[in-house]
């Protein structure tokens, strides 16, 4: 390995101020201080936002030539412009629909023939078959090498589905000649790039990552927050190895746990701690979705000006107003749309109250399937006749829209937004709202073609998965996901609250097409792997922090 080295930064003091002050020893004491001949990895966005603050803080006079990127940014193509996430579920569609139904059997099942025409099975099945294949490039491997591999073992079951999947792929990148996981794959360093590459605190690098690294023709340094007397449980590229699943981490289980029943408890006690006059507490994060619940309540309870709480950030895109009521008026497409469609509208879009959804409900009783048109007629005068009556208008509209569907229906929302009839909102809250929800109706409409029903699709399947960042006036929400990003906070004390469980958990997501035994065949991240990153992360927290436990 030329010009790679381990670079270890001790447990004396927190990450951020160990990586800053080295940094700043590396690029000079200029006035303005040139960063320019260094690439810094980190392993998160938000670890990279809390290292730029942490430098930022420590030059006033400003930074030049700073390049902050997470591993899997080093394989990004500088001249290539990647497929969107809906241009590759429509090409595996595509693929999907045009293949031998038989042939799919064996990888996707005996009742998947069924509903092959189905785009919402059709895009399902190609977002399991992208993961997969994402997956093996994460660390380097393609689906031929994984099916050799099976081979070569006697796998000859799961060999066969990756050869399925290998030709799969080989129609699929015809029609998306532009996949982020081909160009991922090609990607390789410039002869003529001698900037060194700094890897730091990435216990869980990726294979694909280490051998783009390998063939930089600079300097790589991994820089790892632990002490040299512990080298051995580290590999050449600064990660992890299985010895820290086994480790024990001593606790005082008089001064450092507590043991509560209920989340109100827990915001109780966290409560008399943060407003303790004798400590200095910056900030509290809360990640337990319980907790964090039940915090939420006490403070819209209470006049507390103590120090900040931090909430998670991201929210279901699925969830918010505008994006419920745009997809309601997309039912409006059935011929006799549910009743829970329509009360969403009336709800939403006319500011209905509960008398005119008991008339619905009246309307509707013992009809099950009745048009719209229908329930209009059998509706005495009043505001539920005249909605009806609009509703019967707009299904007319998006019935007539061919591949506009979307765009038709976004129409009709936006004259609801505009009718001064429209429910008051927060203006901030729904600009942003209405900016990512736009961006995936064109998305959507682009890659889905003159398909009506591939093109609603894809809009359910991509805002499925959407999040939204909620727009705050001050520092009110938390980025930070479990142990990732927690040492590089550098907060003197860290209460953990919500474990129930003596070890930190080593479950992880298994995707269908690699099982666990699968990964560790093929070599690639296993969940085993990713339990050892944790526990020396919390390894790492532990020696640089005062931990507290709730549990």
């Amino acid at each position: 390995m030329p010009d790679h080295c381990r670079i270890f930064l001790e447990w004396d003091k927190p990450l951020p101020q160990l990586a800053v002050q080295r940094l700043f020893a590396y690029a000079g004491n200029d006035i303005i201080t040139d960063f320019s001949r260094f690439r810094i990895v980190v392993p998160t966005a938000e670890a990279g936002r809390l290292l730029r603050e942490s430098l930022a803080e420590h030059c006033p006079a400003g930074l030049v030539g700073l390049e902050v990127l997470m591993p899997d940014m080093l394989l990004q193509p500088e001249t290539a412009t990647p497929a969107s996430a809906a241009e590759v579920l429509a090409a595996w569609n595509k693929t999907l629909t045009t293949v031998s139904p038989q042939k799919t059997i064996p990888l996707l099942g005996p009742k998947f023939p069924e509903m092959q025409n189905d785009p919402a099975t059709g895009l399902a099945a190609g977002a399991l078959l992208q993961n997969c294949r994402k997956e093996l490039a994460a660390d380097g491997i393609s689906v031929q090498q994984a099916a050799q591999i099976f081979r070569q073992t006697g796998m000859h079951e799961q060999a066969e589905r990756f050869e399925i999947l290998a030709q799969l792929e080989s129609n699929f990148l015809r029609f998306c000649p532009q996949d982020p996981v081909r160009l991922q794959r090609e990607a390789v360093p410039r002869l003529d790039d001698t900037r060194t590459i700094i890897v730091l605190h990435c216990p869980d690098l990726r294979g694909a990552a280490v051998k783009f690294l390998q063939s930089w023709p600079g300097r790589v340094e991994y820089w790892i927050h632990a002490p040299e007397s512990l080298a051995n449980t580290f590999d050449e590229y600064g990660r992890t190895r299985p010895d820290w699943n086994n480790r024990d981490f001593p606790i005082n289980t008089k001064e450092q746990l507590r043991i509560t029943v209920h989340a109100e408890e827990q915001v109780a006690i966290l409560n008399s701690i943060r407003q303790d006059t004798s400590r200095k507490i910056r900030a509290v994060g809360v990640l337990d979705p319980a907790l964090a619940g039940a915090w939420q309540d006490y403070l819209r309870r209470s006049a507390d000006e103590k120090s900040q709480v931090f909430f998670p950030a991201m929210r279901p895109l699925p969830s918010r107003p505008w994006t419920k009521l745009f997809c309601a008026l997309l039912e409006l497409r059935h011929p006799a749309p549910s009743r829970e469609t329509v009360a969403a509208i009336l709800q939403h879009g006319f500011q209905a109250d509960r008398s005119v959804l008991v008339k619905l409900d009246k309307c509707q009783k013992e009809k099950i399937a009745q048009d719209l048109a229908s329930l209009q007629r059998e509706t005495g005068p009043g505001k539920l006749r005249d909605a009806l009556g609009q509703l019967a208008l707009w299904q007319k509209q998006l019935k007539n829209a061919s591949h506009g569907i979307l765009s038709e229906c976004w129409n009709i929302l936006k004259s609801i937004g505009e009718s001064p009839d429209c429910i008051p909102t927060d203006r901030r809250e729904s600009t942003a709202e209405l900016v990512a929800l736009e961006s995936l109706i064109s998305a959507a409409e682009h890659a889905g073609g003159r398909s009506a029903e591939l093109i609603c699709a894809l809009f359910r399947q991509l805002c499925s998965t959407a999040q939204l960042r909620p727009v705050s006036s001050g520092e009110e929400t938390l980025d930070a996901v479990g142990f990732l990003e927690l040492p590089w906070y550098g907060d003197e004390l860290v209460i953990l609250a919500g474990l129930s469980e003596n070890a930190l958990s080593s479950k992880r997501f298994s995707d269908p097409f690699l099982p666990e035994h699968a990964r560790k065949l093929l070599g690639v991240q296993t969940a085993e792997q990713c339990a050892a990153a944790d526990a020396f992360r919390f390894a790492a927290m532990q020696n640089t922090a005062k931990l507290r436990f709730l549990v």
